[in-house]
């Protein structure tokens, strides 16, 4: 299979020179059609961002030669075109995101929401003005139109907590195809997906950015699991999707991941220690059966890692997780002494480094212009979560979403001291921010109208809202 290896940077160009071919063409159409079935099917709302959310995971690995990093046709071409394919469909979103309704929502947006908005965009002018112009203006742009649609569709798309679920599925769906489209890699090519070097990359650029992706995963895939109100065989595909989510995120050897899985754990289950019986033999399986899966495979196509399993470097990642070398006091000193040598813009001019913290790194290549909104964003999401969790009594049912909420954005902001990732654009955990930030206030406002419900208070309510006037402080 003849593939092409496109630069990230050269991604967006290069699929526009093809538009003119017939494939182009015939793409043209095709989103067209996508254009106008998302305005009247609403259900495609969700499938179209679940799949943008996924192709923007796509990435190649840096560290492997083109021939080592060749994957299975069409996920080889997904990977090629994946952020046009990503911005195709966040712009498909936008009609029906400014033609989305208010409804029955008191509260639609929250500070948070609009901070990291308003960071995305000041990030993306000083990489423009730093010369970085394909960054700066095409991915400006780029952001402005994904918060759009979280700002003006997501927020207003979710009206009762059977549309917050769907929100949740979504990101499910993203992680399924995340995970199946490693899976069937692994069984034809192992070692384009890392398995015969040691620590598991998938379809990413990285083992950091794979365990990331997974880590965040496992906060939502609990909630689908075992939130109540969901049918036994809803639960047992969640059960089933955190087999290999759990065993993938221990096979990429990241230490963040380990530390944003922990993270959402505790903060899950701080109140429901019990529960723990039931989640730790699942995630102990999974962690046995991804192992010995990675063996088989390993032993079968590459017999001189036969083996290793058996051994206390599983495969190169499980000395890594435990691993106490400090590998980055070092980095952080001198990004730290970066940021004081241009404290107000940075030192970003055209091409950007980040290093293993995210804060240092944006306060080392963009100064205070960029450090100080990426610090609201998280003043504000943290007052946030803090307010949601003491609304938690008022949700009934629907406090377990709260908790999920809380454990997967502080658990993103905690693992963010160890990744730059909040330096990305369109990256699986920037889109989780945005998610979570969107559910806060409907849960806020959830909350403010179960407490209205539960008491019989009269409320005067529009005539949008009168369908659900007559329901319990669990309605859905």
């Amino acid at each position: 299979m003849e593939t092409v290896h496109i630069d990230a940077v050269d991604q967006l160009q290069y699929f526009i020179q093809q538009l003119s071919t017939p494939l182009g063409m015939a793409m043209v159409l095709l989103f067209l059609l996508a254009l106008f079935a998302v305005i009247f099917m609403p259900v495609l709302r969700w499938i179209y961002l679940g799949t943008a959310i996924w192709t923007s995971t796509l990435a190649y690995y840096g560290y492997a030669k083109l021939d080592e990093n060749v994957l299975m046709s069409p996920l080889q071409q997904l990977r090629d075109y994946g952020r046009p394919i990503t911005v195709a469909l966040l712009i498909a979103l936008l009609i029906p995101s400014l033609i989305a309704q208010r409804g029955i929502r008191g509260k639609v947006t929250c500070a948070g929401l609009w901070g990291l908005g308003i960071y995305q965009i000041i990030f993306s002018a000083r990489l423009a003005a730093g010369g970085d112009m394909v960054h700066g203006v095409l991915g400006g742009l780029i952001l402005f139109i994904t918060f759009m649609v979280m700002l003006l569709g997501v927020t207003r798309w979710v009206q009762v907590p059977k549309d917050a679920d769907k929100v949740i599925n979504t990101i499910v769906f993203s992680v399924a195809l995340f995970v199946i489209s490693n899976i069937m890699q692994l069984l034809v090519n192992p070692a384009a997906v890392g398995a015969a070097g040691g620590r598991f990359y998938g379809t990413t650029g990285n083992p950091q950015h794979a365990g990331l992706i997974l880590s965040a995963s496992i906060a939502p895939l609990l909630y689908f699991a075992f939130a109540p109100g969901r049918g036994k065989l809803l639960r047992l595909s969640g059960i089933l999707l955190l087999i290999p989510v759990v065993g993938m995120t221990a096979w990429t050897g990241s230490r963040t991941a380990a530390l944003v899985t922990l993270v959402s754990l505790g903060i899950m289950f701080r109140l429901k220690l019990g529960k723990l019986i039931y989640i730790l033999p699942i995630l102990f399986i999974s962690f046995v059966v991804v192992m010995q899966f990675a063996n088989y495979l390993v032993a079968a196509q590459f017999p001189e890692y036969a083996g290793l399993m058996q051994s206390s470097d599983v495969l190169g990642f499980g000395q890594h997780i435990i691993d106490t070398t400090d590998t980055r006091s070092d980095v952080w000193y001198w990004t730290f002494q970066t940021f004081l040598a241009n404290p107000l813009y940075g030192s970003a001019t055209g091409a950007v480094g980040y290093t293993e913290n995210s804060y240092l790194a944006i306060a080392a290549n963009f100064g205070l212009v960029g450090l100080l909104p990426l610090l609201f964003v998280l003043v504000a999401s943290c007052f946030a979560m803090f307010r949601v969790w003491k609304l938690r009594p008022q949700l009934g049912p629907h406090a377990a979403m709260a908790e999920m909420v809380v454990a997967g954005l502080f658990s993103l902001f905690m693992g963010a001291l160890f990744e730059g990732y909040l330096g990305g654009t369109l990256s699986f955990p920037i889109y989780m921010l945005y998610v979570y930030l969107c559910l806060i206030p409907f849960l806020i406002d959830l909350a403010h109208r179960q407490a209205f419900y539960a008491t019989g208070m009269p409320v005067a309510m529009p005539l949008t809202d009168q369908p659900y006037g007559g329901y319990q402080p669990q309605y859905t």
